[in-house]
């Protein structure tokens, strides 16, 4: 444990002696109550004295080691989430993007499957086909994954603009300032000719 993150507490205590006795419990209760003071009994007999002070001290043994189990605890809880932290991360990372993508589908309670839509051009769907068929596979899942074309009347589909590394950037500029309707001819072409 550092020194440096240890801080040592003080807090002010007074006592107060009165020679009148039958005034003791009304001062000692007003001045204690004008300093927002605590106030612990005292007995008078050496005897219960001793044992108050044994109790206190075996009291403030047990609270200090608890304190030093607790930060020996502490501290291996954070060497093991150290070690593991980038393994952890990744796990992470991954389920919330499958929590992402689940969430984006829709339940079909009649048949007990997830639904999903997704605009795939027609150049890729036998990637994707194979894709699908592969993670079925690989996750042992019971029910088949099924890849169904909608009818094209169903929704005007995006413009997909088929780019490479050197096209991806231009065409990133272009749809920044707005994604072109359908069947449109690409900027990035033009984008690439201006800026050349």
């Amino acid at each position: 444990m550092c020194c440096k993150s240890v801080k040592r507490l003080e807090y002010p205590s007074f006592s107060i002696s009165l020679a009148l006795l039958f005034l003791t419990p009304l001062l000692d209760h007003q001045i204690c109550e004008a300093f927002g003071a605590n106030r612990y009994p005292f007995p008078e007999e050496v005897g219960r004295q001793r044992q108050m002070h044994a109790e206190v001290t075996t009291r403030l043994r047990e609270l200090k080691t608890t304190i030093e189990a607790g930060d020996l605890h502490k501290q291996g809880v954070l060497t093991t989430v150290a070690q593991n932290l980038e393994a952890w991360s990744l796990l992470v990372r991954k389920e919330k993007a499958v929590y992402n993508t689940l969430n984006k589908m829709n339940m079909d309670f009649t048949r007990k499957v997830l639904v999903a839509e997704a605009w795939v051009p027609a150049l890729s769907c036998a990637r994707v086909q194979e894709a699908l068929r592969l993670a079925a596979a690989q996750s042992e899942a019971q029910v088949t994954t099924v890849m169904q074309p909608l009818s094209p009347a169903h929704q005007q589909p995006p413009t997909y603009f088929q780019t490479n590394k050197f096209t991806l950037c231009f065409q990133t500029i272009v749809d920044a300032y707005g994604v072109a309707n359908y069947r449109e001819v690409g900027g990035h072409r033009a984008c690439i000719g201006v800026r050349c």
